[in-house]
């Protein structure tokens, strides 16, 4: 008996000790509503780590960015279970254990999705301004923003804005291949290449899959977006290949377009490029 007592206490103290462990890496989410344009509300959520951010991320969901953000039994959840599997959903646990806050806003109220002519026109820029100061406001870091295919463009746009206080960009699989029947090819045939690039005054990190098969993004239109960013201080374009078996179609988040298998090496590249400006 007092063997199996003994036992019984390891086992106790070992389990503790992983809860103990799983807990100092637990993210803590919020969800937060701004006010970014009168009568238009807009949902964010919030992660931070434990200890003060080493820097501030706003990340910006790829195709219609419909999370649906809501609360479930008092906790935050994503509620579009599809956008749910995009690269920065899916792995966001891991930018709060590398040591950042980071922001996901949602659709405002007054739209059902985000389509081009909303990720480039007055709107989102007056919507992503108040998420960038409520960022600074909140946490006194000038934040990073990532997009990620279609919302590649949406960062590209918002960081030649010079209304942007910005510490830096990443692009992810940009849309470069706008088709003549969308309704901002008559702007931006060339997409995330077709936006100011020029303009962009902040470090800017361009990433893509060497087998990303999405017909919008092509992998070799990533140093045209990086040749045409004369104004940046510091830029990088990062090729990748490998990963997992797709389990979603060409222009999906399982797929090489989602950096699908190869996570931790994307996340790596990113927080490298962020964290160490002179290498």
């Amino acid at each position: 008996m007092k063997t199996s007592l003994n036992c019984m206490g390891r086992c106790v103290g070992l389990i503790v000790a992983l809860l103990l462990c799983w807990s100092a890496h637990v993210r803590a989410e919020e969800l937060i509503t701004l006010e970014p344009r009168p009568g238009v509300q807009l949902k964010i959520l919030v992660l931070q780590p434990e200890s003060k951010p080493k820097g501030v991320i706003v990340a910006y969901p790829g195709g219609e960015g419909t999370l649906r953000l809501d609360t479930q039994f008092g906790r935050p959840i994503v509620g579009n279970s599809s956008y749910a599997q995009g690269f920065l959903i899916r792995n966001r646990d891991q930018f709060v254990k590398a040591g950042y806050a980071l922001l996901l806003p949602d659709v405002p109220s007054d739209r059902q999705k985000l389509d081009y002519l909303y990720r480039l026109g007055e709107d989102q820029i007056d919507d992503a301004i108040a998420v960038v100061d409520y960022a600074q406001k909140r946490f006194g870091i000038a934040p990073w923003m990532i997009g990620i295919s279609a919302s590649s463009m949406t960062v590209a746009s918002l960081a030649a804005n010079p209304q942007m206080t910005l510490g830096g960009i990443v692009l992810m699989a940009s849309v470069t291949a706008m088709p003549p029947s969308y309704s901002a090819y008559r702007t931006h045939p060339e997409g995330t290449a077709s936006a100011q690039l020029a303009e962009i005054k902040v470090p800017a990190l361009v990433i893509t899959h060497r087998d990303d098969a999405c017909e919008l993004s092509p992998p070799a239109d990533s140093a045209k977006i990086v040749g045409r960013m004369t104004g940046s201080p510091r830029k990088a374009e990062r090729v990748f290949e490998g990963g997992s078996r797709p389990r979603s179609g060409p222009c999906f988040a399982l797929s090489p377009h989602g950096f699908f298998g190869i996570e931790g090496e994307v996340e790596q590249a990113i927080f490298h490029f962020i964290e160490k400006p002179g290498s």
